[in-house]
């Protein structure tokens, strides 16, 4: 339990230092900050593409339930891939801010003690 106290910062239990999260949790964000617009980059690449692919399917459609199944699949796509972008877009925000949203730096950027 100590542990779990330790790395969420609670100093109830007298630990007073913040090197859990200079030596556990900086890495983890940083690697996290850093892999996280590689990501939403190539995400929005492959929808693209995807969403071109299922257009042409559209287009090509000949009979009626064809197309309806085309549109229903383009609205699918749709709906996951703007949700997708979405949390991708929020995780990069708090894993660029999570030093602030725990208290361990002030808003100006200064350690708290």
């Amino acid at each position: 339990m100590g542990m779990f106290l330790r790395l969420l910062g609670d100093t109830s239990t007298g630990v007073q230092d913040k090197e859990w999260y200079t030596n556990i949790l900086k890495p983890i964000v940083d690697g996290i900050n850093t892999a996280l617009w590689p990501i939403i980059i190539i995400v929005a690449a492959v929808g693209a593409i995807y969403a071109v692919w299922l257009g042409v399917q559209l287009a090509k459609a000949e009979s009626e339930e064809a197309r309806t199944e085309a549109k229903k699949k383009m609205l699918y796509f749709i709906i996951a891939f703007v949700v997708t972008i979405i949390i991708l877009v929020l995780l990069k925000l708090l894993a660029a801010n999570v030093d602030t949203i725990f208290g361990l730096v002030s808003q100006e950027g200064t350690p708290t003690e």
